[in-house]
């Protein structure tokens, strides 16, 4: 039998994580005649030798232009299945991932967004954590905003065929923008709980910020970044609105919450102090 899903994995020095997450891929629930796993390296020095003797059955190919969108686009184009499923490299499928991400498409869906399940390295959260656990993937809010994260994505091949490849000129929201696309187009967007990959939360502040500056260079790329003057005037001010989604958080304590608000703030101003840089050319979009 023919594999009818292919599993899409962009990479990007993350070699530890990658191993991680295709020892869960190669022992998902459904036969492995059914499905094929392909691992696209962004990073050009890179050795994978060690990954493809342990895992024979995956595909690695390496895409040399920078972003995770032209790492999932060569990943799209090399592979012929009528299912495409995505996650990303530091994720762990559940071992039903592709059984549950399969049963919603025949269920008559487009394209399924699974759920994301934050990991934290202990039950004392750090203050990026409480962060995370607030602020981090919420693909069923998402998919009710008519878009999706591709670190849980799973899609009919034709869906790509409707609305073209992701923009590939991105490093950030490349994912959002496809998924909107496709759902304003007239395809139908669900989410399915029960298709779980986990996804470690960032546990510090340097992580979280890093985070901030990729998002800022895919809004300014994207051509959605706040103006000038709006980044001047109002990107220093507090962001009143998550505090008071990370104050309603019901099981944060209380230093926890003052923490998380005093990272919200410092994200949006790291997040407009970028967008100012790229604006007025003094840096310019990343993936880091």
């Amino acid at each position: 039998m023919s594999p009818q899903i292919a599993v899409v994995v962009p990479t990007y020095k993350d070699l530890p994580q990658l191993r991680l997450c295709l020892e869960c891929l190669v022992s998902q629930t459904i036969p492995t005649t059914e499905y094929r796993v392909v691992v696209i390296n962004n990073d050009t020095s890179a050795h994978l030798d060690d990954l493809r003797e342990q895992f024979p059955s995956v595909s690695f190919l390496t895409e040399s232009k920078p972003g995770s969108y032209a790492a999932r686009n060569l990943g799209i184009r090399s592979t012929t299945e009528p299912i495409l499923a995505f996650t990303d490299a530091d994720c762990l499928p559940k071992r039903d991932w592709l059984e549950k991400g399969r049963a919603s498409l025949s269920g008559g869906a487009d394209l399924v967004a699974g759920h994301v399940e934050l990991t934290f390295a202990s039950q004392r959260l750090s203050g990026a954590e409480s962060y995370e656990l607030v602020f981090g993937f919420d693909q069923s809010a998402s998919v009710a905003q008519g878009y999706a994260a591709t670190a849980n994505l799973v899609s009919w091949r034709r869906c790509f065929d409707e609305t073209a490849l992701f923009d590939d000129s991105l490093m950030s929201g490349g994912d959002t923008r496809w998924t909107k696309n496709a759902s304003s187009s007239g395809l139908s967007l669900v989410y399915e709980s029960q298709s779980i990959v986990q996804h470690p939360a960032r546990a510090t502040l340097c992580q979280v910020l890093m985070k901030a500056r990729r998002v800022a260079g895919g809004r300014s790329s994207a051509g959605t970044a706040p103006t000038i003057w709006r980044t001047m005037l109002a990107g220093w001010l507090p962001p009143l609105s998550l505090f008071t989604k990370v104050t309603r958080h019901p099981t944060l304590t209380l230093s926890q919450k003052f923490k998380a608000c005093g990272i919200a703030w410092l994200v949006k101003l790291q997040f407009h102090v970028t967008c100012l840089a790229i604006a007025l050319g003094l840096s310019r979009p990343n993936r880091r």
